[in-house]
């Protein structure tokens, strides 16, 4: 019996431009606001989250069937569009309102809540949502609870006021500033860099170095890796670009499936800690720290390049001992001089406007700009407005996908900070492990491993550095130094078993 033929709502081709046409949009506002002020502060922050909200729904509705479509995508889509610009036309009267607002002002910022958790759920899965959802429970309802979790009663529009509609905490705090003026920028750095064409010569590289050592698609996926790394922050980016072609050359040239898998899941893993893009936990680190950008990247560095460097001789030793070869198939020289300078210019740009103390959204635009004009004048095939646009939208949507866990976790780190539960679990860690340094640190790196385990980076990296750092800083951990401790466990735990 023959599977019915997956069909979504709307017509394919209807989805496609309509998310291309969006996501170039959303690019090119973002752009044209480096250099103008179009709207005011908050005012962008809802654009930011509203346009990025519609356009993860959309690309849902192209992935979904129609019953999920109609039940679920297209309904918090329009609610979505219509608490947005609720919040919008009245960010005046709302802004800074804590408390003392209407009930059609409660009653839209429940319901603001609701499309932004569903389409977080949609993309990254139950947990974080299941996750949020309890600590809005907890922020309405802990009064009732004795010991240790009991916090002061507050009031359900205090609590509405402070997670959505007051526009200055909660959804719309200090994380979804950092999604609309630093992540959306490396972000559409990153998908610039990959439209144009410029990964295929971080392979060819790879191939190279292959050639030299033995074990070569090994290396390729090492070079290849290291290098989308720098300009995504993903791991499951990384390997998606990489490992499409590195996991068939390991296997044909002799590595066991899962051996392939492990290396190229490895080396993709370090693209999240490889300035100058490390994904939204780097500039959520610069901005806990209260510190330019290019300090968080200046301190990342050594940790990337030693992490690369125990997996090079890591991959040496294992391709010596199994007896592998040398990689002996074609190297693409042209791919490599045409592609590759565009990449080291863009890239020594960025790095040379960060260091000079430019802004990264400034930066950001500047090494767009760049990549752009150099893939049309080196790279034929990027010669055209359909290249373009796709470009910028592949941008926006992994800026999309961040933006909602950012917007999603600023709920949850308002309910820890308004009912002060970090404190409390630290005082629970401390008395736990007798106040002893490495009794507790071995803790919280176990629990940054296992949230790292089943939560992106950022939002694993974010609930242990709210819920757990006070307690290492009453140790007197350096500060700068925790937060990298917890972040570098929340990564491997994308690796774990």
């Amino acid at each position: 019996m023959k599977e019915k033929a997956f069909r979504p709502l709307f017509p394919p081709g209807i989805l496609d431009g309509s998310i291309v046409i969006l996501g170039t949009g959303i690019a090119i506002y973002h752009i044209l606001s480096t250099f103008f002020i179009i709207q005011g502060e908050t005012e962008h922050y809802i654009t930011h989250l509203g346009s990025l909200l519609v356009l993860l729904m959309l690309v849902n509705l192209r992935k979904a069937g129609k019953t999920k479509s109609l039940c679920i995508i297209l309904p918090c889509m329009i609610l979505g569009v219509i608490t947005m610009l609720y919040a919008w036309f009245g960010v005046d009267r709302l802004q800074g309102e804590v408390e003392f607002i209407s009930d059609t002002d409660f009653i839209m910022g429940i319901l603001m809540m609701i499309p932004v958790i569903v389409a977080t759920w949609l993309w990254w899965g139950p947990i974080i949502p299941l996750m949020v959802i309890a600590s809005i429970l907890y922020f309405a309802f802990g009064h009732h609870l004795s010991g240790t979790l009991y916090h002061t009663v507050f009031s359900p529009k205090y609590v509405v006021s402070m997670l959505t509609t007051s526009l200055n905490y909660g959804m719309f705090g200090y994380l979804l500033p950092i999604s609309a003026n630093l992540v959306f920028y490396f972000m559409l750095f990153g998908g610039v860099m990959q439209g144009v064409g410029v990964v295929p010569s971080f392979i060819e590289l790879g191939k190279l170095l292959g050639r030299v050592l033995p074990g070569g698609p090994a290396y390729s996926a090492l070079i290849g890796s290291s290098l989308v790394g720098m300009i995504t922050g993903s791991g499951s980016a990384n390997v998606a670009v990489t490992g499409t072609f590195s996991i068939p050359a390991m296997i044909q040239s002799g590595f066991r499936r899962h051996e392939a898998a492990a290396i190229e899941g490895s080396v993709s893993t370090g693209g999240q800690i490889t300035p100058p893009v490390m994904g939204a936990a780097g500039f959520i680190i610069a901005s806990f720290l209260g510190v330019a950008y290019i300090e968080v990247v200046q301190m990342a560095v050594l940790g990337a390049a030693l992490y690369y460097l125990s997996l090079f001789f890591g991959i040496a030793i294992f391709s010596y001992s199994r007896g592998f070869q040398r990689y002996t198939g074609p190297v693409e020289m042209k791919v490599v001089f045409r592609r590759f300078p565009v990449f080291i210019a863009a890239l020594l740009l960025l790095i040379v406007l960060l260091v000079e103390r430019y802004s990264v959204t400034f930066s950001c635009t500047s090494a767009i700009i760049v990549t752009m004009i150099m893939a049309f004048v080196l790279i034929p095939e990027s010669r055209s407005i359909r290249v373009v646009a796709r470009s910028l939208t592949e941008g926006a949507k992994m800026a999309a996908q961040i933006a909602m866990a950012l917007a999603i976790i600023g709920m949850l780190a308002q309910v820890a900070n308004t009912t002060a539960i970090a404190p409390k679990i630290s005082v629970a860690i401390l008395s736990l492990t007798k106040g002893m340094v490495v009794p507790s640190l071995i803790l919280i790196a176990i629990i940054a491993v296992l949230l790292g385990m089943g939560l992106p980076l950022t939002a694993a990296y974010l609930i242990t550095a709210v819920t757990l750092l006070p307690s290492m800083w009453s140790l007197g951990v350096d500060i700068a130094a925790s937060h990298f401790f917890v972040f570098y466990f929340a990564v491997w735990g994308a690796i774990s078993p």
